[in-house]
């Protein structure tokens, strides 16, 4: 079942200029459209969103392509405590 990985995703404006990237990068509902078309049928996509502000703008990209997937919730780690509280979504490509 091959998955894919999406780790903080810039979903916002103001997260990919802290990563200090162009603005024409900016594009996340095309980087969603890109990832769902990428899995096949039983594949996985796993996305970890900084902030709640940045997993709603997720939830509406997602609705906006017709996705519905599992909100995991918040993530914790015992590894490193994040600044900003992280947040999941786990869907499955219908086979």
């Amino acid at each position: 079942m091959p998955a894919l990985l999406g780790f903080s995703p810039f979903v916002t404006p103001g997260s990919l200029r802290a990563g200090r990237l162009p603005d024409r990068f900016f594009q996340p509902q095309a980087l969603l459209r890109r990832a769902w078309s990428l899995l096949e049928p039983g594949g996985v996509l796993f996305i970890l969103n900084q902030g709640k502000e940045e997993a709603g703008v997720q939830q509406l990209l997602l609705e906006k392509e017709g996705l519905t997937g599992d909100a995991v919730g918040e993530i914790t780690s015992v590894f490193s405590p994040y600044k900003k509280s992280r947040y999941g979504w786990l869907l499955v490509k219908s086979r």
